[in-house]
């Protein structure tokens, strides 16, 4: 496995997560725990449960439904233009965490705001939608084994607990 890890960096920036178990294979790269360790480090999430990094950072937090929304704010009270492309990422993000079509409750009037600017900067929904229907599309011998998945659903606990067994031989069939 090829070891990514930007070790020449000056600080470390990590987004949308403030867990050490979500980042549990980048701390297990040998060097990266000690250089989060010994580097300045800045944690942008939109999560709000309390941060459990086992190292010293300063958190950039806000209760938002995306880090895409809080990214917006950071880029512009800094100044910093925000290209089409870098649009298009973000909202993409807000996309992805609130839902594909902000229906989280979480939501706000301030969400769309900053979604209608990331269309203005660039950032198409349409042709957004579009790349994500086609790569979400089956092929007729998935479709089929799903289908096959569902028919073999056994119910449990009133209807509480589905369960199905999926031998890993059919996984690699696939």
């Amino acid at each position: 496995m090829q070891n990514d890890f930007p070790f020449q960096a000056d600080a470390a920036i990590i987004v949308d997560t403030s867990a050490d178990v979500l980042l549990s294979k980048v701390l297990e790269t040998p060097g990266a725990r000690h250089f989060l360790e010994t580097h300045p480090t800045l944690v942008i999430d939109h999560h709000t449960a309390e941060s459990t990094l086992s190292f010293d950072h300063i958190m950039f937090s806000d209760t938002v439904v995306a880090t895409g929304e809080l990214l917006y704010q950071l880029f512009t009270h800094s100044g910093w233009a925000i290209n089409p492309q870098a649009a298009e990422d973000l909202l993409i993000a807000i996309m992805c965490d609130s839902v594909r079509g902000f229906t989280t409750p979480n939501t706000t009037a301030s969400t769309f705001h900053v979604a209608g600017e990331f269309t203005e900067l660039g950032a198409s929904n349409a042709e957004i939608e579009e790349r994500r229907r086609e790569f979400m599309k089956k092929s007729p011998e998935i479709l089929a084994y799903k289908g096959k998945l569902i028919e073999r659903i056994e119910y449990l606990l009133d209807g509480q607990l589905a369960l199905v067994h999926v031998p890993f031989e059919e996984i690699q069939a696939i």
